[in-house]
């Protein structure tokens, strides 16, 4: 409806605009209750089918250089997993590789490689704007 009366007269000039608001979620059942009674929201659910995820996991992990094939193994050996838990496999991957460098390179270097590196950058970076 685009017009609202609390036990009052109908006014013209007291018109509702409507404004669509598009949410997503992982979980609905978090939500504020009210919002969730039949009329008050539109609710679509999309379940990927085994190819819309690997092209999702593929694209996630397209930086990590790895074959659609190697990522297929990947999800088969981990079926139905939602599309988080690969992003969270990528990241503990990254956070298992720092740790490994950390312990070949011990922690009390780390500040000098670092400072390094960002010397490298800034030198590099200078180059480009000459």
């Amino acid at each position: 409806p685009s017009q609202v009366s609390v036990g009052e007269a109908w006014r013209p000039d007291n018109i509702l605009r409507r404004v669509p608001i598009i949410v997503t979620a992982n979980d609905l059942s978090t939500l504020y209750a009210p919002l969730l009674r039949d009329g008050r929201m539109a609710k679509f659910y999309w379940m990927p089918s085994q190819e819309d995820l690997l092209a999702m996991v593929h694209r996630t992990f397209k930086d990590d250089k790895y074959s659609e094939a190697q990522l297929r193994g990947l999800m088969e050996k981990f079926p139905h997993q939602p599309l988080d838990f690969y992003g969270a496999l990528r990241a503990r991957m990254y956070d298992s590789a720092i740790l490994q460098w950390v312990a070949e390179h011990g922690k009390d270097r780390i500040p000098k490689i670092m400072q390094g590196i960002a010397r490298r950058r800034y030198r590099d970076s200078e180059e480009v704007l000459r």
